[in-house]
């Protein structure tokens, strides 16, 4: 973000601010991620760790394997109903 006069937040590193400052040494200050959707990262998720838990809210957890059922539910409702991808 670069900071305008309409922008309350100016981006930190822009202002000479670390936003990490806290953060141990060691701990890399960016991230590599795979070229692949983020539907692919959750396939892959329940592929590989089934059964641990994705997500807790509500007093309800969801493995893995059941959030990938569930979001190949919602998707597949969703082209039911004519929706297309883009």
């Amino acid at each position: 973000m670069v900071a305008t006069a309409h922008s309350a937040h100016p981006d930190p590193r822009q202002v000479g601010l670390d936003p990490l400052p806290d953060y141990p040494a060691g701990v890399p200050r960016t991230l590599d991620y795979p070229r692949i959707p983020a539907w692919g990262l959750l396939e892959r998720a329940a592929q590989d760790f089934p059964e641990r838990i994705a997500c807790h809210a509500c007093d309800r957890s969801l493995t893995y394997a059941e959030l990938w059922q569930d979001a190949c539910r919602v998707a597949a409702t969703l082209q039911a109903d004519g929706i297309k991808p883009g």
